[in-house]
């Protein structure tokens, strides 16, 4: 795979390099549904009927297929890389509104005209009819290669006798204005269906107008279903008469009044540009195309490679991280908890205390604290005689030592105490804390609870 070529609702197209030993290399063209509709059994069917349709298919104006395979359950086809545009490109094409040449013009036609017939006479192994129908002949499955040869693409709505794919009652295939007036009715179809559709296209190729056009989908339907036909001769007296009548032969509402069959309109087309002294030519599309589009190398077969990642992009790799081992992963939580435990002493230690001095006789019972839950003035279980001493080790720390307070100083309130309910904060005071002196707001940085940094 190499790049993605074309794109649509119901399938991508990419360019693909085939390998082969002592270097051979091939472009050609994967197909694949669109991937929202790979799980649709209805799109994949139809996928399937192309497939089938299209490997039967071998001329020079059909585009050829080379393999079906599936990749990860999804199906995809193998097509000849066509090196040039389609028809409704080459339309808008140009600095200026222009239409085509008419030998340019006619001899996309004559070569369309020419796959068609193809198409329509197909065979299986055994000899036995196809009837294929394209149903989707429109400017957009009209290729001109860049040497100005013709191809036919885009069998993924074709009709055929061998198809799985059945169409439902009221479901319409193929594109809107491009359809013939027994498309639009939803009644059963032939050969000459294609040939009302590739009239449409001649008449846009030959004019630069769109044939059946209107406000909404029902006012273009209705056209089409009354083949409301203006004459090119109505907006341009100098059309040639004899082309005149070669569209409108293509355009006409009963089947039976059209051309019998594609190849009969491929040469009404050859002898209504030898009636202008003119010629069919691939010659002259080629060097149409190249005046429109300039010289157009093959793309590259080498695959898209992925860009160096830059200094200032993180690229987030596919592939997992390497996780500590459950061991380093338990020391890590230790060490943690210990570095914790730590900071927790070194704020107790750095607490401010009252500089009074305090007596036995002020000393309450201890059992009696541990019993009740009494934790005194200061929030705190008040240590007793009967409690063993422990010294307290001294931590280094970078915070300075507090100030003394004298016995006259008011008594500096006591830290608060933090709870966490249902993902909210909730400040506890202490009942005994004093509320006379107003509360001083800490400088930025200081506070325990501030989000400014330190």
């Amino acid at each position: 795979m190499i790049d993605l070529l074309a794109q649509g609702g119901m399938a991508e197209v990419y360019t693909a390099r085939v390998e082969g030993p002592d270097g051979f290399s091939k472009l050609v063209a994967i197909k694949l549904i669109a991937a929202n509709l790979r799980h649709e059994h209805d799109f994949v069917a139809m996928f399937l009927d192309e497939a089938r349709v299209a490997a039967r298919l071998h001329h020079p104006n059909v585009v050829g297929v080379i393999d079906y395979g599936r990749e990860r359950a999804a199906p995809f086809l193998v097509m000849e890389y066509v090196h040039g545009r389609d028809l409704r490109t080459l339309l808008r094409a140009g600095s200026q509104p222009s239409r085509l040449p008419v030998t340019v013009a006619l001899t996309i036609i004559r070569d369309a005209c020419l796959g068609l017939h193809h198409v329509h006479n197909a065979r299986d192994e055994a000899g036995v009819p196809l009837h294929v129908v394209h149903r989707d002949v429109s400017p957009s499955n009209v290729m001109v290669r860049y040497d100005g040869v013709v191809k036919l693409v885009d069998f993924g709505v074709a009709k055929a006798a061998t198809q799985a794919a059945v169409t439902g009652s009221g479901v319409l295939k193929g594109k809107l204005g491009y359809m013939s007036p027994e498309q639009c009715l939803g009644v059963d179809i032939d050969h000459r269906s294609d040939i009302f559709a590739i009239g449409i296209t001649a008449f846009e190729a030959l004019t630069s107008r769109r044939l059946f056009r209107g406000p909404n989908e029902a006012a273009i339907l209705n056209r089409i279903i009354s083949c409301d036909v203006p004459r090119p001769t109505s907006f341009d007296p100098e059309f040639p008469p004899l082309l005149e009548a070669v569209l409108l032969r293509a355009l006409q509402r009963d089947p039976e009044a059209r051309f019998p069959s594609a190849l009969a309109m491929a040469e009404a087309i050859e002898a209504a540009i030898e009636s202008l002294g003119a010629r069919c030519s691939n010659d002259a599309v080629a060097n149409h195309m190249h005046l429109v589009f300039g010289d157009v190398p093959l793309p590259s077969v080498e695959p898209v490679t992925r860009p160096e990642p830059r200094d200032d992009v993180t690229i987030v790799e596919s592939e997992p991280r390497a996780t500590p081992r459950r061991g380093a992963r338990r020391q890590l939580v230790f060490a943690v908890a210990g570095a914790m435990g730590l900071g927790a002493m070194a704020t107790a230690l750095a607490l401010p205390r009252q500089a009074s001095v305090t007596t036995a006789s002020d000393v309450p019972d201890v059992s009696r604290a541990l019993e009740t839950g009494d934790r005194g003035t200061t929030g705190a279980v008040v240590p007793g005689p009967a409690l063993p001493i422990v010294a307290p080790v001294v931590l280094p720390s970078s915070a300075p030592s507090p100030p003394a307070t004298t016995a006259n100083e008011q008594r500096v309130a006591p830290p608060r105490r933090e709870r966490w309910q249902t993902g909210k904060r909730r400040v506890v005071q202490p009942a005994s804390v004093a509320t006379d002196a107003p509360p001083q707001k800490p400088p930025p940085g200081t506070s325990p609870d501030s989000m400014m940094p330190r």
